[in-house]
Order: C-alpha cells, then structure tokens, then sequence
C-alpha cells in the first residue's frame, strides 16, 4: 500500500482533508458524510523498457471518489484533485516514483448516496517505478 499512502498523505499536505479522518483507503468511512476515498484497480502487466532505469515499471488504476452533502462542493474538491495528479510526471510523491499519473476522462456525477451526499469520481492510470 506504499503508493497509496503516499498518495494520501500527498493531498492530506494539499489540504484535501486527513487520512484516517476523511480521506480513507478502499472504501468510504460509514461514519463520515464529506470525505475522500482512494481506491486502487488493477489494470494489468506493462512489459516495456521505459528508460535505463525502468524496465517493467508496475502500471495501476486509482480512483478518486469525493462524497460530500452539498453537490457543487463535491464537484469542486474531485475537480481540484483532479488537477492535482493529472499533470504528475516523472516525480516522486514519497517515497514512491511515478512515471506518470494520467486521468482516464474528467471527472464525473456517480450518485447520491442513502445518506443524500453527492459521489463524484475520477479515475487515472499510474505508472510506478
């Protein structure tokens, strides 16, 4: 989960909220209504030379999901993320290399929960070295 962490800690130092409190790994938090949840996919095997120093580098899937009370400030904060790690490039975040973090498509509306929060997602493909 290193990579994750990272992440999380990531936009916990931009000000998107605190791990543990309300941005959470896997899964919402049942308890809390505005929060972010980061949730890792799998999307296969990248057998390539990227440089000298990265041969098979590990690709991955994240999801972003933003649930808050108020729609337009759902929208705003998964917008925001969005902008953040969509132009991640050949950086470190952590302790963890990313060659790139790229987002699949903008963000989108995904529901309104039974609590009546607002859940807007973004997904983006990760490369890691």
């Amino acid at each position: 989960m290193t990579w994750l962490s990272d992440i999380g800690d990531y936009l916990q130092t931009a000000g998107y909220g605190t791990v543990g409190a309300s941005i959470h790994f896997y899964n919402f938090d049942s308890l809390t209504q505005n929060d972010v949840a980061l949730i890792p996919f799998s999307t296969g095997e990248y057998n390539r030379v990227v440089s000298k120093e990265t041969t098979n580098p590990k690709p991955s899937g994240l999801e972003v999901a933003v649930r808050n009370s108020d729609a337009e400030t759902a929208f705003n904060k998964v917008t925001s993320i969005y902008e953040l790690l969509r132009t991640v490039s050949n950086q470190y975040i952590g302790s963890t290399k990313f060659i790139y973090i790229v987002a699949d498509a903008s963000p989108g509306f995904v529901s309104e929960s039974a609590g009546n929060s607002f859940i807007f997602t973004v997904n983006f493909s990760l490369l890691i070295q």
